[in-house]
């Protein structure tokens, strides 16, 4: 399933730089840092909390 599939990425991550391209919320909750890309060109970047606290609601899918 998908969420294995997560599981397991992130389980042998670590200690590794891993990149995900993901438009799932639950993938991108998961980030230690996020940039956020729009039609190209760099919107937001930062960690999950520091881009929770700045635009709370504005960013939905990290509170998905």
């Amino acid at each position: 399933s998908e969420a294995e599939v997560l599981e397991n990425l992130l389980l042998h991550r670590r200690g590794k730089t891993t990149i995900f391209i993901s438009h799932r919320p639950k993938v991108i909750s998961r980030a230690e840092w996020i940039i956020l890309l729009d039609n190209g060109k760099l919107d937001l970047q930062g960690s999950t909390a520091s881009l929770r606290a700045k635009h709370g609601n504005h960013l939905d899918f990290l509170n998905s």
